[in-house]
């Protein structure tokens, strides 16, 4: 049995090691603690023999006979290790363990929970951890024989990892890491990129309803393949909804052409499965011929070197074709420093904090250094600048120098595309969508004027999405509240946090949208497990509907419609200053191009990275002896897009034809500039 460390005064026959296990059992049970605040996954490790690995990692001498067996040879603290002592959590491809980083225990228990951290990583990991226990182990015992207080291991399962029916549970998690693991293996990153180029160019039957899928299980597929440990990551991303894409219908199509299936071939098989009798494809496939006269083409005018691209650097740009430069980077640009980005800084002498300024007025400035303060309004305002991969290739575009531009128009993280993604009712009349950016389930629920309460137990056909329930995971959560029709009166919505799962990325939005105008709330803090108890939660807003109009809405507690919870893209926060490397006109209207085509400003921000390849050719951009190629040119943009690199031209643009607006702090003065 476990070591007694609180001894009557009275004398007994046992003689418990030193150093204090009831530490070391505290310790053990607050790290448990602090695993189950922060992941919201764990992983079962295999590893059978783990109580005999503990017993052994005692120092010689520290763990004594007492009456049979050793003192540490308890029943209670073999329940907890062989459970709770042998699951794991994974960020990031790190291990964590509750046997890691404990405080405040004695030399003898840190060998053994080092000894014991040790094995339990370097075991492979068998499930997800299930149990029907809500703990294991217990705090302490009086044995009454020898008047000793036994303490012992103990600790509440995490919330997350109870189940009714555990082995059904872990059976379903581990056919998905099969088939996981399965798809990462066989499906090629090239494919995929072919699979989202076809979306695109509507080449395939309803393929606009797959995109994001393939360009999840894309981004999954690249992590994959640079992560050191691959079944560590593998586990650590079973629970992401793009683990089960290889037996999607559109997952077998990425199948076919990764075993080699021709492409026309490998289509017709999918839109075979998902499309009517009497489909027929809008735009043919392009044909052998066609690349053929295509390639001809790219000969006559030795323009073949100019077909592979790459992510441009700060050293391909001339300085005649920069507005601004950092001064951090401005020894890197091409050739020497003009007069005009010398100069001091000429200040507006009217200038007042937060003036609304036009784009060429900010531009005489000057500036000396420049942050963008970026909403999340603008997470389809980055671009990347893109280069010919072989320099002084020639240019295929309409303008003279070979330099393009790639916009991301990634909005998959705003409200309304993740409502719609989740099969959610987004042309209501009135709308209400809660989302969140953790793995907690939260529910949002309403008091409608009529007293009736809707929720996930009762959602009168008003609730149509409710994520993060159950087994479900994402960390892209939405839940739907619409109505195709309203009565005059008070809806009142509330916010609930039915299970807390971890302490990262807290806080919610709310989007309330009413014949087309979208009204954004947002609060910088989850709920608490239980916090507005009883149901339905805590009142956020109050929706006030007359005369079939919505009249008002009324904020409550903490939320605001002000400040959106900060995102993050390419490695830039929104509502966080960012520094401006360069600003540069778009390569269209550089200092020796012929200036054709829309004018676009473009904000090289620092630490800014593309994770993502990126078409480096876009049929808009041709010249004009191009153009009869473009099907060709489609699926050359798709095969030949530029890498990721760590030295590329990224940030965000704004085109001179769009009203658009950004906050900017010039000098330390604040401005927003107006496009």
């Amino acid at each position: 049995m476990t070591v007694s460390i609180d001894r009557p005064t009275s004398s007994v026959s046992a003689m418990p090691v030193a150093g204090g296990f009831r530490e070391f059992a505290i310790a053990v049970n607050q790290r448990l603690q602090q695993l189950e605040g922060s992941f919201a996954e764990f992983y079962k490790v295999d590893c059978p023999e783990i109580f005999d690995y503990y017993l052994n990692a005692f120092p010689e001498g520290t763990n004594p006979i007492f009456r049979e067996r050793t003192e540490h040879d308890c029943q209670c603290c073999k329940q907890f290790i062989r459970n709770l002592g042998a699951i794991i959590a994974i960020k990031d491809g790190q291990i964590y363990t509750v046997w890691q980083g404990l405080t405040g225990i004695s030399d003898t228990y840190a060998t053994v929970a080092g000894e014991m951290d040790r094995i339990v990583r370097s075991s492979p990991i068998l499930s997800v951890f299930r149990t029907g226990e809500i703990n294991f182990g217990h705090e302490k015992n009086f044995d009454s024989y020898d008047a000793i207080i036994w303490y012992h291991f103990y600790g509440n399962t995490p919330s997350r990892c109870i189940s009714r029916s555990p082995g059904e549970d872990i059976g379903k998690v581990n056919s998905v890491h099969d088939v996981f693991k399965r798809g990462l293996e066989i499906i090629k990153s090239s494919d995929l990129d072919e699979i989202i180029t076809l979306i695109d160019d509507n080449q395939i039957y309803r393929g606009e309803e797959h995109r994001k899928s393939v360009a999840e299980f894309r981004s999954l597929k690249r992590g994959y393949e640079r992560a050191e440990n691959k079944e560590l990551y593998v586990w650590e991303h079973v629970g992401n909804p793009a683990a089960r894409f290889k037996n999607t219908v559109i997952g077998t199509l990425a199948v076919d052409l990764s075993e080699g299936a021709e492409q026309e071939k490998a289509i017709k098989s999918f839109e075979s499965k998902v499309a009517p009798a009497n489909y027929k494809r809008p735009k043919a496939l392009i044909t052998p011929r066609m690349i053929e006269d295509a390639v001809a083409t790219l000969k006559r005018l030795d323009l073949e070197d100019s077909i592979s691209r790459r992510f441009a650097s700060i050293e391909d740009i001339s300085v005649n074709d920069i507005i601004f430069i950092d001064n951090d980077v401005r020894g890197k640009a091409k050739g020497g420093l003009t007069d005009l980005l010398m100069e001091e800084v000429r200040p507006i002498a009217s200038a007042r904090k937060g003036e609304e300024i036009g784009i060429e007025q900010f531009i005489a400035m000057r500036s000396k250094r420049i942050e963008l303060v970026l909403e999340n309004r603008h997470l389809n305002n980055f671009v990347s600048i893109t280069a010919p991969a072989i320099p002084d290739s020639p240019s295929l575009f309409k303008w003279d120098n070979a330099f393009g531009w790639s916009y991301d128009g990634d909005v998959a993280d705003s409200i309304k595309e993740r409502v719609k993604t989740a099969g959610g009712n987004i042309n209501a009349l009135l709308r209400c969508s809660l989302a969140w950016f953790n793995y907690d389930d939260l529910d949002i629920h309403c008091i409608d004027p009529r007293g009736t309460h809707i929720y996930y137990g009762a959602t009168r056909g008003i609730l149509d999405v409710d994520m993060n329930a159950g087994l479900g995971r994402s960390r892209e959560p939405v839940e739907n509240l619409s109505w195709n029709q309203i009565t005059d009166g008070e809806y009142k919505i509330y916010v609930n946090n039915f299970c807390r799962r971890e302490t990262a990325d807290p806080g919610f939005q709310l989007q309330v949208e009413f014949a087309g105008s979208i009204h954004e709330f947002s609060c910088d803090t989850s709920p608490m497990p239980g916090e507005g108890h009883p149901d339905p939660g805590v009142h956020c807003l109050t929706l006030v509907v007359e005369g079939g109009e919505l009249a008002e809405i009324k904020t409550h507690g903490k939320l605001s419609g002000s400040a959106a919870i900060a995102r993050e893209k390419w490695g830039v926060k929104t509502n966080t200053p960012t520094k401006v490397n360069v600003l540069m006109l778009s390569p269209n209207h550089w200092e020796n191009s012929s200036k054709t085509g829309n004018r676009h400003y473009f904000f090289i921000l620092d630490k800014c990275l593309n994770p993502e390849p990126a078409r480096g050719i876009f049929n808009e951009f041709l010249m004009s002896s191009l153009e009869q190629h473009r099907r060709v040119f489609e699926v050359l943009g798709n095969k030949t897009k530029c890498q990721p690199s760590n030295n590329q031209l990224s940030g965000v643009g704004f085109s001179s034809t769009r009203s658009d607006s950004v906050n900017v702090i010039a000098d330390g003065r604040p401005f927003t500039i107006k496009f």
